[in-house]
């Protein structure tokens, strides 16, 4: 039987700092019939001439220099000229165990034609290692739908599409691409991918390794583009009115993931990092007005079956924001920390 081909997606964007220890985790893989599809997101530093230089030392990195679009059309283009059977998609500042590939390998040569599998993953910083929770033990799912509530409901779940691997058939199948205007595109195009998987496997060790925190990522500044995250639930539900699902509208575990991914998006990001900027605080109350998030966070307040703390955190958002602010602030920088 001829060995699958695994196509790794790597966009590049500024990260002449980590691009080597991203590269040398893939050319490295112990499986070797790999592709290394690296898109070049028009780099103002050094990055391009480094890729450059690792492609001529392996031939199964192909470089796509492109000008600056952002990470979903970038991830698309990788998609687009991707050959192998299953896709993995690694950020430049993150890197992978070096026997990731020959693992889901062994996998799937039990488990054939898997829609998605989801990678352990630790996050990283300043030399400290956390791994994060995906499953809670449990490995096997019948549908993504079956995986994400799971997630939910146990407080695992990860919206990254960069710890999963997802067969191209089925991305081609059900036409799946990242949004190209949305900030969020990671959460968009997972949720629908899950929503349309019949099959998901989790490997439950940590072969993903997730920069976190980093202090020059665009994920840790101010911007207004950070109220995408209604429009991203304005999809999410019309995606599911498409896929003819609105029942799960009205599931609990669908409106506590809403809640929960806009708060660890955008509404604890601000207050735990700036609790005191005007601007920040003016886009957290955009969103909590919004009309169609509202009802979300009003839920909670209702529900006899949400957890006491979710409903703690609902009402003191609408209704005692200062008290929201300074709760998240003292939770995220010195509970935590102590803990």
């Amino acid at each position: 039987m001829m060995k699958r081909k695994y196509s790794i997606i790597v966009p590049v964007y500024n990260v002449e700092k980590y691009i080597n220890e991203c590269l040398s985790s893939l050319i490295n893989q112990t499986y070797k019939n790999i592709e290394i599809v690296v898109i070049n997101d028009g780099s103002s530093d050094n990055s391009l001439s480094l890729i450059e230089e690792y492609s001529r030392i392996d031939d199964r990195i192909r470089v796509i220099d492109q000008k600056n679009m952002g990470l979903g059309y970038t991830r698309n283009v990788g998609i687009d000229n991707a050959v192998g059977d299953y896709i993995l998609f690694v950020d430049s500042d993150d890197y992978i165990s070096l026997n990731t590939c020959e693992e889901i390998e062994a996998v799937l040569s039990y488990n054939n034609e898997v829609d998605i599998i989801v990678l352990g993953r630790y996050r990283f910083a300043d030399e400290v290692y956390m791994q994060d929770p995906i499953s809670k033990g449990k490995t096997c799912f019948e549908t993504g739908e079956s995986y994400l509530l799971h997630c939910v409901k146990n407080e695992c779940f990860t919206a990254s599409s960069c710890n999963k691997v997802f067969n191209r058939s089925f991305l081609e199948k059900n036409e799946l691409r990242f949004d190209t205007v949305v900030l969020y595109e990671d959460l968009l195009f997972v949720f629908k991918a899950l929503i349309c998987s019949s099959s998901l496997i989790v490997m439950d060790s940590p072969y993903y390794y997730y920069r976190w925190n980093r202090k020059d990522s665009i994920i840790n500044t101010i911007k207004e583009k950070d109220k995408d995250v209604l429009y991203t639930v304005n999809m999410m539900e019309k995606f599911l009115v498409q896929k003819n699902k609105i029942y799960l509208k009205e599931n609990a575990l669908y409106k506590e993931l809403i809640f929960t991914w806009v708060g660890n998006a955008l509404l604890f990001k601000y207050p735990q990092k700036k609790p005191f900027s005007i601007r920040a605080n003016r886009i957290v109350k955009e969103v909590l007005n919004d009309m169609n998030f509202k009802k979300y966070v009003q839920y909670f307040l209702v529900n006899g079956s949400v957890k006491k703390k979710w409903k703690l955190v609902a009402f003191c958002a609408l209704y005692a924001y200062p008290i929201f602010v300074i709760g998240i602030y003292l939770y995220f920088n010195i509970y935590k920390r102590r803990s």
